[in-house]
């Protein structure tokens, strides 16, 4: 395929400028004439060789491509063609490189799936299982309609959690730069001072002080240290161990917990909407759903609840004797399978919580700033306190 870049007049007579590929001018013809362009002049580009290059494709591009696959193939275009028009447009380059690579196969007639599974390093399990789903039943673009508000809701809720972050990571720089710098200039003055008035110390000034001197006497070591530390903890949270650690801690942590288990119950509710609403069957989907997970212990119930259900339990019985879910979520299921309307339940509950989690996070937010900034005053004070009693006993002594 060779790559042309052109000029061309729209309906209005505006100039249209941009990229697309074609097997041969004729064929860079019939794409511009498709669109009701009309071609003014043409380039060749020269192709590069091929790098093997992992461009990096975030969950914004991937809610992006289906916002836009979803638009495009509503009015009832071509896959081809959305895919052309995509290619040409998108600014990712990994995108851009999944888009030429299935424009590619589908004129020598595979099918887009195949594509997808080729790059799944940049999609999800659920996104591939949905793709394939769509194009065997002729609903691509309900899919993508499903995947766009599945990653927009999930984008808005991860951004939630980052902003609510945000404040407190910065008050806790502020305190660690604070401590630096009293330990590495104010209290080494103080220090000389009462040692050259044989003062007495109350223990925990001596335990600062002797911290204050390690730091500076070892500040490089220090430095190094908790880089390395730092550099290491990413390296581990990134493995499968260090996640399957994480999920562990953080299903342990007071508040910390309800959020992280309200995120995941959001999480499964939305990717069963998906799934039963494209008449996947509740087995398939808990199969997929399975692969999506990245919390193990979670993973190991749902095993245990697909199971349960081939052995002829109900999925509702089996939610609630796992003991992970809560009690309205259950409920919710029990009336879906008794009523025959699962589908529905389970898009109710994603909604109810999707708005849980929202009111959860924004509670936090309000909740951790005090908390940090009280127990950052009380570290400032108890360094003051460490040196304001033996100032106390320098001056009795002057006296």
């Amino acid at each position: 395929m060779n790559k042309y870049k052109f000029i061309a007049l729209d309906k209005e007579k505006k100039k249209i400028k941009g990229m697309v590929e074609a097997a041969s001018i004729d064929e860079l013809r019939k794409i511009i004439s498709f669109h009701d362009y009309y071609l003014i002049k043409y380039k060749k580009v020269k192709q590069d060789k091929k790098h093997f290059i992992s461009h990096t494709v975030r969950e914004k591009d991937v809610k992006e491509l289906c916002n836009n696959m979803a638009m495009m193939l509503s009015s009832n275009q071509p896959l081809i063609s959305v895919i052309s028009i995509l290619e040409a447009t998108t600014s990712n380059l990994g995108i851009k490189e999944f888009l030429n690579y299935t424009k590619e196969e589908l004129n020598k007639g595979q099918s887009f799936t195949s594509c997808v599974r080729k790059y799944n390093k940049y999609f999800s399990n659920l996104f591939v299982s949905m793709v394939d789903v769509g194009e065997k039943s002729g609903s691509l673009k309900e899919v993508f309609a499903y995947l766009s508000k599945y990653y927009e809701n999930t984008e808005k809720i991860k951004s939630k959690i980052v902003n609510a972050m945000i404040y407190p990571s910065i008050l806790l720089l502020m305190a660690v730069v604070i401590m630096f710098v009293m330990c590495l200039f104010v209290l080494p003055m103080y220090s000389d001072i009462f040692i050259d008035n044989n003062i007495d110390l109350p223990l925990y000034t001596m335990i600062l002080f002797s911290f204050s001197n390690f730091l500076k006497e070892y500040f490089i070591f220090v430095i190094l240290t908790l880089i390395l530390v730092f550099l290491s903890s990413i390296l581990f949270v990134m493995s499968k161990k260090g996640k399957s650690f994480i999920s562990l801690v953080l299903s342990k942590l007071p508040f910390i917990s309800k959020i992280y288990k309200l995120f995941y119950i959001y999480i499964i509710s939305s990717s069963l909407e998906i799934m039963l609403s494209n008449n996947i069957s509740l087995i398939d989907s808990l199969k997929i759903l399975i692969t999506c997970l990245n919390n193990s212990s979670l993973v190991k119930k749902f095993k245990w609840i697909l199971d349960e259900i081939r052995r002829g339990v109900t999925f509702y019985s089996a939610c609630e004797t796992s003991g992970y879910f809560p009690k309205m979520f259950v409920e919710m299921v029990k009336n879906g399978e008794i009523t025959n309307n699962l589908t529905n339940e389970v898009k109710s509950s994603s909604k109810f919580y999707f708005v849980k989690l929202n009111n959860t996070l924004s509670r936090l937010s309000i909740f951790i700033e005090p908390v940090l900034i009280i127990l950052i005053s009380l570290f400032v004070g108890l360094i003051m306190i460490s040196v304001f009693m033996p100032m106390l006993g320098l001056l009795s002594n002057i006296s």
